[in-house]
Order: structure tokens, then sequence, then C-alpha cells
């Protein structure tokens, strides 16, 4: 029988490697740059973005349909 200690330890262990093995693949994208295909729309010119994370822009992001898509699946 495996006691509470060993199980927290394997659960420590499994999430490390669950961790390690996501990042590997995204570390090189750490380096990108945006890509230009909306980003002036969505990100780098958007004056809503661009304030942060306020309840006026989260109210913007649930209500509006800007450049014809709903931000929350964008």
């Amino acid at each position: 029988m495996v006691n509470a200690k060993t199980d927290f330890h394997i659960v420590i262990l499994a999430s490390l490697c669950l961790i390690i093995a996501i990042l590997i693949p995204y570390q090189q994208a750490i380096n990108f740059d945006f890509v230009g295909y909306d980003d002036e729309l969505y990100v780098t010119k958007n004056l809503n973005v661009q304030k942060g994370l306020t309840a006026k822009g989260v109210k913007w992001t649930f209500t509006t349909f800007h450049s014809a898509n709903w931000h929350p699946l964008t």
C-alpha cells in the first residue's frame, strides 16, 4: 500500500514531467515576434488591449464585435 507522502511525491513528479513536456516544444517561441496577420488589429494598435485588464476592457471584450470577431473566441 502506498502512503500519502509517496502519493504526494508521485503527483509532484508527474506534474514536473508534464510541465517539462509542455515547455520543451514551445521554448523556442519565447523569442518570436508577433505575426503580422492581424496583430495590429487585436494587440499592438488596440487601445482597449493596450490599457491592460480593466473593468471597461472586460466589458468591451464581451460586448464588442471588433474586426468582425467576438473577442472571447479570438
